[in-house]
């Protein structure tokens, strides 16, 4: 009977200790997951505080160069929404590591990751046509009378937009990929989190 009593306790003391052990398991393993996250989250938070101040920006150019102030209206809109999106797409609020299960939050990251390509293939062709057609505005009033009297003037501005464009749509294209790696990172934690609880 002793026996028996000191075998169960013992037991008991196994199954405490997993227990307290897959509760430390999983603070670390939030804590690294809200490392992760910081990333993205204080990208959408840089992105708010950029906003007003590329206003300004534009519309002062649009101001000195003459081109039209609706330029810099159409852009604070485009931006705003996207920042909106991106509040919906991008951010991964600390308080989802607290409250939601490791299942419910694989499937907010894999949504978050889908939502964003589709926001990438909206906003990146209409953000293209505005910063070329803007660049385009600007050359042109820098240019003056040499823009209208030269078909040189006229290939070098292109050639500025086309230049433009490729740029922005590599420096758009290097940050998805990072969110995304951010993303698939954090969701490979998960998985391998999961696999190590069936595993025990």
């Amino acid at each position: 009977m002793d026996e028996l009593t000191i075998l169960r306790q013992q037991m008991d003391s196994v199954k405490k200790s997993l227990e307290e052990s897959k509760i430390v398991n999983r603070k670390l393993m939030v804590t690294v997951m809200k490392q992760k996250s910081s990333w993205l989250n204080n990208y959408v938070m840089l992105e708010v505080i950029a906003l007003p101040l590329l206003f300004l920006l534009l519309w002062g150019e649009c101001v000195a160069l003459g081109v039209p102030v609706w330029f810099s209206i159409v852009f604070i809109i485009g931006a705003v929404i996207d920042v909106i999106v991106d509040f919906k797409t991008t951010r991964i609020p600390p308080s989802d590591f607290a409250r939601l299960d490791m299942l419910s939050l694989r499937r907010k990251l894999t949504r978050q990751k889908r939502q964003r390509y589709i926001q990438l293939i909206v906003s990146l062709p209409l953000a293209l046509a505005w910063g070329g057609w803007f660049v385009y505005e600007c050359n042109k009033s820098i240019m003056g009378d040499e823009y209208i009297d030269g078909n040189m003037a006229f290939w070098i501005n292109i050639g500025v937009v086309a230049v433009t464009v490729i740029a922005c749509i590599v420096v758009v294209l290097a940050i998805y990929k990072k969110m995304n790696s951010v993303n698939d990172d954090i969701i490979g934690t998960i998985d391998d989190s999961e696999a190590a609880d069936r595993s025990e």
